[in-house]
């Protein structure tokens, strides 16, 4: 197993999409590494779905 590289963001991300019935945000109910990823899930939702994503830090 190779060490993680240095500089690359591992930090913890969540996808939200607004629910078309309620208009609240809901989270996809997974966690992402960095932000890279979570940016790149959320356009395949928008892209996919047709429903507004965005990604956002965990707290």
């Amino acid at each position: 197993m190779s060490a993680p590289r240095v500089g690359k963001d591992r930090s913890p991300w969540r996808v939200y999409t607004r629910n078309p019935a309620t208009g609240v945000l809901v989270h996809d109910g997974l966690i992402y590494r960095g932000e890279r990823c979570a940016q790149r899930e959320a356009r395949k939702i928008n892209r996919v779905l047709g429903l507004p994503a965005e990604a956002r830090p965990v707290d």
